[in-house]
């Protein structure tokens, strides 16, 4: 039943991207309004509960037809368990984002030993929100990394880098 619930909302999440305009947002991800057929720009009221995915959710599990669903069809039991896999899926995809940019670093400065300590633990006291990219991340650490420990092709390679994103 939970598979079938689950096609019928992702059938339903595609049917919405197709009719539902894209949204405006501010350069700071606020939603100012979306852009009707024509092309206008139309303000929406942000106090309306949106019947589709949030601007910002790109895991489809965050669908709220799709957590209503599942707490329709679930036991109380079985929602908590849903609930505590969701968190560790949370925790995982956080840690799984931690170690990629810690790696892709490694791999473009090849840092040596002391410096991969570092940046791990700089790694691990980031904000990381699963819904925003490896890039945005990976500026994150790279800002606040200890240039002075670093051999002259390591920083030139850095800035490089930094140049190549734009951060």
């Amino acid at each position: 039943r939970l598979a079938l619930v689950s096609k019928g909302v992702v059938e339903q999440y595609l049917e919405a991207q197709d009719r539902n305009p894209p949204p405006i947002l501010s350069a700071t991800g606020v939603l100012l309004g979306v852009a009707d057929p024509a092309g206008q720009r139309r303000r929406i009221d942000l106090n309306e509960e949106e019947s589709g995915p949030a601007a910002s959710d790109k895991d489809i599990t965050n669908y709220p037809l799709y957590q209503q669903t599942i707490k329709k069809v679930l036991s109380e039991d079985a929602y908590e368990k849903y609930q505590a896999f969701q968190a560790e899926r949370i925790v995982f995809r956080k840690k799984a984002m931690r170690q990629v940019v810690t790696a892709e670093l490694d791999t473009r400065l090849l840092l040596s030993e002391k410096q991969q300590k570092q940046s791990e633990a700089i790694s691990s006291t980031l904000p990381v929100d699963p819904n925003v990219s490896a890039q945005a991340v990976f500026s994150q650490l790279a800002g606040k990394l200890d240039r002075d420990g670093m051999d002259d092709w390591q920083r030139k390679t850095l800035n490089e880098i930094t140049r190549e994103f734009n951060f």
